[in-house]
């Protein structure tokens, strides 16, 4: 228990802080729910991508088989795809500014015929939705290390509300109050026998 005064003044102080801190408290909770519940549908959601990242993985072998793609062949079609800009928005989650997702630009390159089939085309735009896959999974990845962050914060300080805070404040109004009452009883005992004091002279 910190160091407090034995008053009135002291007693109203802590009245105050606890009236503060049980305001303050539900708000922190209801925070804190928002949190958990937003951050188990982001987790649904980054295994759902992860599962449509592997299917199309899975559909990406398939073109290269079907078109007897070689490394090399792959290796090139790579070469060709060059992220122009990545479009992300800032959003706002129980108070939290976190990136989101929107698009990709792909720098247009030209591609001689030479070099690349025109049968690869495909094969090449199953590889663009691949990695526009991957950069969106790395931001929710990115959206829920941020909101993890935020959770462990707010039920730190839920917890020290609830757990220090509030129980000291309590029993520090409860020990000065116990003291008040004793001074006023003593108060009091000390004014009867000054009283009697006073009478026995008369």
């Amino acid at each position: 228990m910190s160091r407090i005064k034995f008053t009135q003044t002291a007693l109203k102080q802590q009245k105050d802080l606890l009236k503060r801190y049980n305001k303050f408290l539900p708000t922190l909770k209801l925070k804190k729910q928002q949190l958990q519940a937003t951050i188990r549908e982001l987790e649904e959601d980054i295994i759902k991508e992860e599962a449509r990242l592997s299917a199309l993985y899975e559909e990406m072998l398939k073109w290269i088989g079907v078109l007897e793609l070689d490394k090399d062949s792959l290796f090139r079609a790579q070469y060709f795809l060059e992220i122009e800009e990545v479009k992300i928005k800032t959003d706002n989650i129980a108070g939290i500014p976190i990136p989101v997702y929107l698009s990709t630009v792909w720098k247009q390159k030209k591609m001689p015929r030479l070099i690349l089939p025109v049968y690869t085309i495909p094969a090449i735009r199953k590889l663009k939705n691949y990695l526009e896959l991957r950069l969106k999974i790395r931001i929710l990845k990115k959206q829920e290390v941020l909101l993890q962050h935020e959770l462990r914060k707010t039920t730190q300080r839920v917890n020290l509300f609830e757990k220090i805070k509030i129980p000291e404040c309590e029993e520090n109004i409860r020990f000065i109050k116990v003291y008040l009452g004793d001074m006023e009883v003593a108060a009091v005992c000390r004014s009867k026998i000054a009283k009697t004091k006073l009478q026995a002279l008369e």
